[in-house]
């Protein structure tokens, strides 16, 4: 019996091949789609289970309820919360902090700027890290020592033995020699801490400043509790260790009107490891965090692809209803019961989606690779030894073939002998239920298209706004000089070299270039709270970025005065005080800060973006203070020649500072890295709704097609009683385009209410213009008639005696 079922399922395979192919292509796609997005979503869920112990390893957060009842949660730590955990607790086995910095590392010649994570001992005995040379157990407990990976290994060492190996490190405190006391395999892909070198953290720049100072925070912190112990239980206890530790800050806090005045405003809590990665509760952390919401958002996209390819399966099963009714009447009067063509049906749409789920197979295979960098993430496909994933396409494969076949199957199979027969069984690609899946396809895929443009013109607005200042053809240089005196030199002795070159327009010299580096200082003046980004600039620094002068003057280099007290400022920070234009001559008096206090401000700029435009411009205070280091030269370059201009630029560096590597950037380039995940997810959504489109389509030709063929005979008398060309094209794609049409119109408020959303992530958006939406339907209803005009051309070109010959 089962064998017969396939012979006829076979049969009517290759009997329409047309047919097949359609739903083939379309399921394959879908189905290609869905494994690409199970991947990623099970990748994002599994972010560091592969740890043995990640049931008791938990990280400390620092949750802060303020006045106006929001709450703020942060990963941040003070440096001395570990040591006093580990001495209050004693079901705390082991806690390790970590914390970055950027290097130089250097072995001879081969000098790179690096970044190094930071720890303590208790990290090797915590989390499972794989050593490929050295001792775990003893690793780090000599501050001298440096832990590197593979990868690391060999950039410095080649393929000699890298053990026991000297390494050196230069920071901003220090120049010291490292040994290399172990070797290990990169963290996996799906682990939330990631890093190249590891070192003590007592090496760290700021560890002596730090290590006793409860009111700063520095990175984050882990615990590893015992087996006996829990989180919960642990967390119940550390209300007393709150007040012990923190309770001056606190009450400094609710006096100023920070925090709430109530008890348990300020809590520490206990986040599972594995929750890590995707808890959004978590407003700062020092880990890069992921977003479940891009899971969401993939996982739709699949659901809607899927969607549409089930679509297209039912209606061009329902479009042959009529071709299929004789045979089904056939069956009944030759015995055959219900329950059997339901059989039938079934048994030929799960045939249809296991060579769809084969192709569907080798196209995500084929597509993983640009998948995996459209996702910044690495994923791969290994059906024989992961079985999750092998249960999860046979489920796909059960759920996808019996949503397809459930209404041919269910239809069908109830046809009427007698009347099926004679004819008299109306059911084709016209009926109702047709339409209604043509509406709602179209729908489905409208909408992706919508967001796929708002999106894009988002991202376009975002790295064409005008951002108060000209970032074009600017160089961004580092200089990693360490102290400001050093910092100051260098800048003096590049500037003189590169002076009379006529490709340098302006050389500058900053604490922080916009998006590499920035501070931000909180403070009081007469009660109030106030806070402002901070740096230190010198007189070249608005002239190089073309910042114009909105009041007062630039800073004099000679001026002593203007290197002590003198700042220029924004006029976001005029608002945040309150001062009126002009407000050149107003001087900052009682604040609490050392670096605020008796400031003057001697120029204002008008308010430029020196951060992504997610974000409102916030207050400025540019200053000329001795005391804080220049980290970055900015260069403005004439356009002439970029390449052989930036190289003159490594040859002048690599004079000035033959020990510094060069790692310059554009400054133009550092804002468009900014945005590299809308990008990335723009260029998704628009590849999902590409698909989502040609799906539709696919659907709307094979059904067309069914539709000319079934109308065969009315074509070809209409073109004997005179109808034109043109006006049988009309009669046949023109209930076809309105079902195109009336899906756009149900597409849109859904799509407008999902970019309003999307939008309100932007403190700086464009507005949605009805036009995207006109636009995005009359393309779906450009391809959809480019779709169906191949066969109705066909239809309408064929000479009508051959329709016509056995009537």
């Amino acid at each position: 019996m089962i064998l017969n079922y396939l012979k006829v399922a076979f049969r009517n395979v290759f009997r329409h091949k047309l047919y097949a192919f359609i739903n083939v292509a379309g399921l394959s796609l879908g189905i290609a789609v869905s494994i690409l997005i199970i991947l990623f979503v099970r990748n994002e869920l599994s972010y560091d289970d592969f740890h043995s112990n990640t049931d008791r390893i938990f990280r400390v957060l620092t949750a802060r309820e303020k006045v106006n009842g929001s709450a703020d949660v942060s990963a941040w730590q003070p440096m001395p919360v570990v040591p006093a955990l580990k001495a209050e607790f004693p079901e705390i086995l082991h806690a390790a902090r970590f914390t970055t910095g950027g290097t130089i590392i250097s072995n001879g010649d081969n000098i790179f700027q690096e970044t190094v994570m930071f720890t303590d001992p208790d990290a090797f005995r915590m989390f499972d890290i794989r050593f490929l040379a050295g001792n775990p157990a003893t690793a780090l407990e000599n501050p001298a020592e440096i832990i590197l990976t593979k990868a690391m290994a060999e950039k410095y060492f080649g393929n000699a033995e890298a053990l026991g190996k000297v390494l050196r490190m230069r920071t901003h405190a220090s120049d010291e020699l490292y040994v290399v006391a172990g070797v290990i395999e990169p963290m996996p892909a799906n682990s939330s801490l990631q890093f190249q070198f590891l070192a003590n953290l007592r090496k760290h720049s700021m560890y002596e400043k730090a290590r006793e100072r409860w009111t700063s925070s520095n990175g984050s912190a882990y615990v590893l509790v015992s087996r006996e112990s829990s989180g919960q239980a642990l967390e119940g206890k550390m209300k007393a260790f709150v007040g012990k530790y923190f309770g001056e800050t606190i009450k400094r806090w609710q006096e100023g009107g920070h925090l709430a005045k109530k008890e348990g405003a300020w809590a520490m809590t206990l986040q599972p490891l594995t929750n890590v990665h995707l808890d959004q509760s978590v407003g700062t952390s020092p880990e890069k965090e992921g977003n479940p919401a891009y899971s969401y958002i993939l996982g739709g996209i699949a659901i809607l692809v899927l969607t549409i390819a089930c679509i297209n399966f039912v209606t061009l099963a329902v479009g042959r209803s009529s071709g299929r009714a004789k045979e089904v009447g056939m069956r009944k009067v030759l015995g055959a019961v219900r329950l059997q063509l339901v059989k039938q049906f079934w048994g030929e749409a799960l045939l249809l989606c296991i060579l769809s789920l084969g192709l569907g197979l080798a196209l995500a295979e084929l597509f993983l690779p640009t998948f995996s960098e459209l996702a910044g993430t690495t994923l791969k496909i290994d059906i024989s030894s992961d079985t999750g994933l092998l249960v999860g396409l046979v489920a796909l494969l059960l759920v996808v073939g019996v949503a397809a076949g459930s209404y041919p199957a269910l239809v069908l199979s109830r046809f009427q002998p007698v009347e099926t027969l004679k004819g008299r069984f109306k059911l084709g690609g016209r009926g109702l239920f047709t339409r209604v899946l043509i509406v709602f396809q179209f729908g489905l895929s409208i909408f992706l298209v919508c967001g796929a443009l708002i999106l894009n013109e988002q991202l376009h607005f975002l790295i064409t706004k005008n951002l108060g200042f000209r970032p074009e053809q600017v160089v961004v240089l580092p200089t990693y000089a360490g102290d400001p005196k050093s910092a100051e030199s260098l800048v003096e002795r590049f500037r003189a070299s590169v002076e009379g070159f006529e490709d340098i327009l302006s050389v500058s010299a900053t604490s922080g270039a916009f998006t590499h580096a920035y501070d931000i200082q909180g403070f009081q003046i007469n009660g109030e709270n106030k806070t402002s980004f901070l740096f230190r600039i010198d007189e070249h620094y608005l002239r190089t970025l073309e910042i114009p002068l909105k009041e007062g003057r630039n800073f004099r280099k000679e001026s002593a005065d203007d290197r002590e007290q003198g700042m220029i400022v924004n006029e976001a920070f005029l608002r945040s005080m309150g001062w009126p234009s002009p407000a050149a001559g107003r001087r900052i008096e009682g604040s609490d800060s050392q670096t605020m206090e008796h400031m003057q401000i001697i120029g204002v700029v008008p308010d430029f973006h020196f951060t992504s435009l997610q974000n409102e411009i916030k207050p400025i205070v540019m200053f000329m203070n001795p005391e804080w280091p220049l980290d970055h030269l900015l260069i403005r370059i004439s356009g002439k020649d970029i390449p052989a201009t930036v190289q003159m630029i490594h040859s002048v560096w690599k004079d000035v500072a033959p020990s510094t590597p060069f790692n310059a950037t554009f400054l133009d380039e550092d804002f468009r890295k900014e945005y590299e995940n809308e990008m990335r997810w723009g260029r998704i959504v628009s590849l999902a709704s590409s698909f989502a489109v040609a799906l539709a389509c696919l659907g709307l030709f094979g059904l067309v097609t069914l539709t000319v063929s079934s109308r065969t005979k009315e074509i070809g008398i209409r073109k004997v009683l005179g109808a034109t060309g043109s006006g049988i094209v009309r009669l046949v794609s023109r209930e076809f385009l309105a079902m195109v049409i009336l899906g756009n119109i149900l597409a849109w408020p859904a799509a407008y209410l999902a970019a309003r959303n999307y939008l309100e992530n932007y403190a700086y958006r464009i507005e949605i213009d009805v036009w995207t939406f006109v636009i995005a339907g009359l393309v779906a209803l450009a391809i959809a008639f480019l779709a169906m005009s191949g066969q109705i051309l066909k239809a309408v070109k064929a000479n009508p005696v051959e329709a016509l010959r056995y009537e």
